[in-house]
């Protein structure tokens, strides 16, 4: 063999180990980065689990406020039967009462409602890139 195909040689080892050299820097900090994202899946998890626990709360409360309207409309319903069997006074006022606890309830499904689209959406793409384009179910 020549020098200068050993030159040749020698040049194109250097480069090589300079390429590996880049590719074990590029490696190491996607490690990295994998670790840092699984610690974001994890709290993205645990996040999603105290949201679970709002969600269920909010079904537990519409349920209760579904039993109290309907104890309030037999209420009414007994009253307009018999007008001595209630008081006028406590029907409106439990009215209004329901009336109040309705709005927050509304408001609150309705807060509930845009934070479970919008993080749907947004798991569903970020699962959409990790997974390669893979299709993700609609919910």
């Amino acid at each position: 063999m020549t020098s200068p195909d050993c030159i040749g040689l020698r040049r194109d080892n250097r480069q090589a180990k300079d390429e590996d050299f880049t590719w074990l820097d590029d490696a190491q900090r996607w490690q990295e980065e994998h670790r840092l994202a699984a610690a974001w899946l994890a709290r993205v998890q645990e996040v999603w689990q105290e949201a679970e626990c709002s969600l269920n709360a909010h079904a537990e409360a519409i349920r209760s406020h579904r039993l109290c309207l309907e104890e309030h409309e037999k209420a009414v319903a007994r009253y307009l039967h018999d007008p001595h069997a209630g008081d006028e006074d406590s029907l409106i006022s439990a009215h209004e009462e329901l009336a109040r606890r309705h709005t927050e309830t509304r408001n609150a499904h309705e807060e509930i409602q845009r934070y479970h689209r919008a993080t749907v959406a947004e798991l569903r793409e970020a699962f959409r890139t990790a997974l390669c384009g893979a299709v993700v179910p609609e919910v």
